[in-house]
């Protein structure tokens, strides 16, 4: 396969570009998306195995952590939160929407580890290849890229995944991503003055306007010396008006 080039990056709502802050309220949506660059390879379906939060940006004992996909890519996550899988723009590229919580008791900083992994579209119909978000409504699991197929290959998300015949794997496929630190805040944080992505809004804005008031100012000056330095300037050069005549000294 060669080299492949992975990235996972935090969005913003649309997609359209990266995430700018790392502050998110509960409740609120996470998106992501995880890709890979095929290049001169053959076409690539990509997947997220397993995805976690943890405190801390290594994985140790001493890490707190909560799974948010695990069984080859059951989001179980979605049992008790707005959190998915999202329709595919292209088969080389995944995206995800995982609802904001807390998990620590202390608004310590979390971590977002995933694996990932580039398959061979022409080599599915195995149940460790998929991506299954959980309907809360319908109480079922439903398969990304073919819902007819949710029952065969996302039942086994309510127990354990297992490829339904032995084949060499490459490691070369998969890799390991990290984002954060991320931020979770609670509303009422952001009522008490707490929230700093609203701090740097508001600084944005002040700057914003200083730099609008300066640009007008200069502006409006430089108008006001054109026009003097034109008037002074006819006043120098042009014919002498009626009040001009009375005024000069007369020759004898």
């Amino acid at each position: 396969m060669g080299k492949l080039e992975f990235s996972m990056k935090i969005m913003n709502d649309d997609f359209s570009a990266p995430r700018v802050s790392n502050l998110f309220f509960l409740g609120s949506p996470i998106q992501i998306s995880a890709s890979v660059n095929p290049q001169s390879h053959m076409p690539l379906i990509l997947y997220m195995e397993e995805c976690l939060a943890a405190s801390t940006a290594e994985l140790s004992a001493s890490s707190q952590t909560y799974p948010l996909i695990t069984n080859h890519g059951c989001f179980v996550d979605g049992r008790t939160a707005n959190s998915r899988f999202l329709p595919r723009i292209q088969t080389s590229e995944i995206r995800v929407s995982v609802q904001a919580f807390k998990f620590t008791q202390d608004d310590s900083a979390v971590f977002i580890h995933c694996q990932i992994l580039a398959w061979d579209p022409a080599q599915l119909q195995d149940p460790t290849k998929k991506a299954c978000s959980f309907n809360m409504q319908t109480k079922n699991w439903e398969l990304l890229d073919n819902p007819d197929q949710s029952t065969s290959v996302c039942g086994c998300c309510n127990s354990v995944c297992t490829a339904r015949r032995r084949r060499d794997t490459d490691d070369g496929l998969r890799r390991t991503a990290v984002l954060g630190p991320l931020r979770i805040a609670s509303r009422e944080q952001s009522t008490n003055g707490d929230d700093p992505l609203a701090q740097d809004e508001d600084l944005s804005l002040a700057l914003l306007l200083i730099v609008a008031t300066l640009l007008v100012m200069a502006v409006l000056g430089a108008l006001s010396l054109g026009y003097y330095f034109c008037v002074w300037k006819s006043g120098r050069a042009g014919p002498k008006t009626n009040y001009d005549l009375l005024v000069s000294p007369q020759k004898s």
